[in-house]
């Protein structure tokens, strides 16, 4: 098992909370503009056409709820790997 707060565990933390930070920003200098519509849209758009890019979209989003797991992984893989990925 990895250890708990590696580095780059607090790293790939660090990108995930950047990115984060930069979509609710983003939401408030643009108030009105709801980012679950979207979401909502190209999952539908995802499910129609089955195109590949609009699916991944689709699944990475829908990992946005799992932060538990990015918080306290159990990881016995390391970074360039595809377990950790």
């Amino acid at each position: 098992m990895a250890k708990l707060l590696s580095t780059e565990h607090l790293l790939t933390l660090a990108v995930i909370a950047l990115v984060i930070a930069s979509v609710v920003a983003a939401a408030r200098l643009w108030p009105g503009h709801g980012l679950c519509s979207p979401a909502g849209l190209i999952s539908a758009a995802a499910l129609w056409s089955r195109q590949p890019l609009l699916v991944k979209l689709t699944h990475f989003w829908g990992l946005a709820g799992t932060a538990n797991g990015l918080i306290t992984p159990d990881i016995s893989d390391h970074f360039p790997s595809f377990g950790f990925m």
